[in-house]
């Protein structure tokens, strides 16, 4: 069964990203295209006709990470004022591997000012590890 992200949930979503734990985050092409060069060039590639017997069905795209990490990563991505934060080293770990895996550099560039700022002081050799 499949649930919706209550904060991605879009009428005019355009894209459906599923996390691999069942929930839908209804999101944009072009928010997406815009942040990540992963997603823009997938866009670009051509599609064949839905045969989907709804008109307006969405495309579905199924994602490995988890909906936690899903929504950290649109939540950098949409111009929302609930920016998230990271509190723990496998935290930062798990969505810095996704972000860099979908090329998405405002996540990339914002976890590792987190990364410099929260953490350098207290572990600078695992920072150094982690980069």
């Amino acid at each position: 069964t499949t649930t919706v992200s209550e904060r991605f949930a879009s009428p005019t979503a355009d894209i459906v990203l599923c996390s691999s734990n069942g929930v839908a985050f209804k999101v944009h092409r072009v928010l997406l295209a815009e942040a990540s060069s992963f997603f823009r060039m997938m866009f670009e590639i051509p599609q064949p006709p839905s045969s989907s017997p709804v008109p307006d069905d969405v495309p579905v795209i199924n994602v490995s990470e988890t909906d936690d990490v899903i929504d950290v990563l649109l939540r950098w991505v949409y111009p929302i004022p609930d920016k998230p934060t990271v509190s723990s080293w496998e935290s930062l770990d798990i969505y810095l591997e996704a972000a860099c895996k979908y090329d998405i550099n405002i996540a990339i560039h914002s976890l590792k000012e987190i990364l410099k700022s929260d953490f350098l002081d207290s572990s600078p050799v695992r920072v150094y590890g982690l980069a």
